[in-house]
């Protein structure tokens, strides 16, 4: 995983291949963007004061045919 695109910017975290689970937290309550891989406990990446006024849009895009996607929801009542 990078930060910034698949060719350039900062390594964060192994490589990620097929098969693999790539989890990604965006906490837009403490302004944390978070990563992690397969059973890996999730590492904060970004942090960023912005994060907290919201406004966002989930996307999710990879370089690796036949990937296949999901989206899970926090529970918001907090």
């Amino acid at each position: 995983m990078r930060n910034g695109s698949n060719s350039s910017g900062d390594d964060f975290g192994s490589a990620y291949g097929t098969g693999d689970v790539v989890k990604v937290l965006f906490d837009s309550k403490n302004g944390t963007l978070s990563f992690g891989k397969n059973d890996e406990e999730l590492k904060e990446a970004f942090y960023d004061e912005s994060f907290k006024q919201g406004g966002y849009v989930p996307a999710i895009g990879t370089l690796i045919e036949g990937s296949k996607y999901g989206l899970v929801l926090p529970d918001l009542e907090d």
